[in-house]
Formats: C-alpha cells, structure tokens, sequence
C-alpha cells in the first residue's frame, strides 16, 4: 500500500453533524489520518474504533498477550475494553487511517460482522481492493467538502472494513501453535462467547482441524473448556469476594442465576453456597484490651 497519501498533513473529520440522504445504517461519526505516529495509546474508548495501520509497525494490547502490529493491518478498540498500542521502540513509528462508530452502531456492527470481540486484530494482505478503497476515501476528503460526500464516506468504509476481512493475511503458525494461541485468547476474555469455527479460521486452520488438534492437545471439547475456566473463576470469587451468587453470574455471562447453580453444582459437586461455607477461610476476631 505505497501510495502518496502518506505525505499529507495529519487530519480528523466530525461527520455525525452532517445529515444522511441515503442512511446506510452504519454512519461513520469520525474519520482521521495520523502520518508517523509515535505516541502510545492506553485507554478504554466508548465508541467502536478500526485503525487502519496503513505504514510501519509497533504493538498492540488488548489483554495481557501483545499482538505485533506489521502494516497492513486493522486493530480494533471496542466500548469499555482497556487497550494499549504503539511503537515498541523508540524508532518504530505507523501511519494510519482511523474510523470512529458511535456506541448506536454497535448492533449493525455484529449483524455485519465486524464487532468480534475474539479477533481484535487481523492483517491484510497488502495492495488489492483495500488499498484500493483508501485511496478513493483520502481523493474524497481531500477534493471534496465532507457533507457533500457523507452518504459516499459512509459505504466507502464500510466497505473497507469488508474487504479488509476477506483480505486477512493467513497466518503460518502450526496447527500446535494455532491451538495455543486460541487457548490464550480463550482464557484473556472467557467470559464472551466464542466461534471456534471463525477463531480456527483466522489461525490458518479449517474448523475439522481445528477440532482434531484441539482434542489432541486440550482432551476436552472447546464450549467445555470455556466453562470449566468460568467455573474456576466462580470458585475463586466465592472464596475471595463477598458478590452474591447472582452477582458473580452476571459477571461470569451466566444471566440466569439458577442455570449458572445447576451448571456449578453438577461440575463441583455441590452446591456455591456450599462451596463457599466449606472453602472460605474463617473471620478470626480480634479483641484488644480495654475495649469490652
């Protein structure tokens, strides 16, 4: 993706302002290009964010695992969920195209596919149809003045982040290393729900060897692998917090309280009531003198 823009000064167009003659369910509030950036970024966003790291390369954090960011590449920053990126060295510096959806967008953005929260980074193979769309998008904010064009902006990037995803680069790791790799990013965010199915596929792996190398090496069924991790994390909470049963639920996914005692008590083999009683360590008090 060699292309000239990347000499052009930095910018960053509010969109939302400018009425929709043709609303295409996905309207873009803000659009940005950030020239050699070498600042790091650590907050959680509370609009639905793709940087397009269109030039150079640093990392990105969206749990404890980094990611490395080689351009081309889209990484991603969702509502509410912490992030981290940058350049890993002081020489390391990225260009990049940034598309800023507000939170109402969140729906039509799963409905399309493009809010996974299990792939908050892929890459792109480089030139083609994406590189393609960019170029399109910076003529038009460019030669043009952004209300005249929102209604093209708006299916311009949307069909970035499309063709983006066709365009993902496979990665070349080995079925063993894929299978690691998805058991990180499983046990980073087990509360979410998972497609094992799109997680094998964009590790190189079609879902039946996905399934083959998962039994070899894990011995237990991916859904019951997720559900043991959230149980583990039940014990501990009972153990260690004072959160209602209800509450520690809620925060595992489990939104039916009763379902979640079901699912715990026929895994541990009792009760969180009990288990908590039996496993909690006991409140020693302590009387100081003088103070009967």
């Amino acid at each position: 993706m060699d292309y000239i823009f990347f000499v052009m000064d930095n910018f960053s167009i509010h969109l939302s302002p400018f009425p929709r003659r043709f609303p295409s369910g996905l309207p873009v509030e803000t659009i940005g290009f950030i020239a050699r950036k070498r600042s790091w970024i650590r907050t959680a966003f509370q609009t639905c964010n793709f940087s397009f790291i269109l030039e150079g390369g640093g990392e990105y954090r969206a749990g404890p695992t980094p990611w490395a960011v080689r351009a081309p590449c889209v990484i991603t920053q969702w509502p509410g969920r912490h992030v981290e990126y940058g350049p890993s060295k002081p020489s390391e510096w990225w260009t990049e195209l940034f598309l800023i959806y507000g939170q109402a967008s969140r729906l039509q953005l799963q409905e399309r596919g493009f809010d996974r929260q299990d792939r908050p980074a892929w890459g792109i193979e480089s030139g083609g149809t994406v590189g393609a769309i960019v170029q399109q998008l910076m003529e038009l904010l460019q030669g043009h003045t952004p209300g005249d064009q929102v209604d093209r902006i708006d299916r311009l990037c949307e069909s970035l982040l499309l063709e983006s995803l066709l365009a993902r680069t496979p990665p070349t790791a080995s079925p063993d290393q894929a299978i690691q790799a998805i058991r990180r990013r499983v046990r980073e965010s087990f509360v979410e729900p998972h497609d094992f199915d799109a997680l094998a596929l964009e590790h190189g792996l079609s879902p039946s060897t996905f399934r083959r190398a998962w039994n070899r090496i894990v011995r237990v069924p991916p859904a019951r692998y997720v559900m043991r991790i959230r149980l583990l994390e039940a014990c501990r909470l009972l153990v260690e917090t004072p959160l209602s049963i209800r509450q520690i639920a809620d925060r595992l996914g489990y939104h039916d309280p009763l379902y979640f005692s079901r699912k715990f008590r026929h895994a541990i083999g009792m009760t969180a009531t009990d288990y908590r009683t039996r496993h909690r360590p006991p409140v020693w008090r302590v009387e100081l003198p003088g103070t009967d």
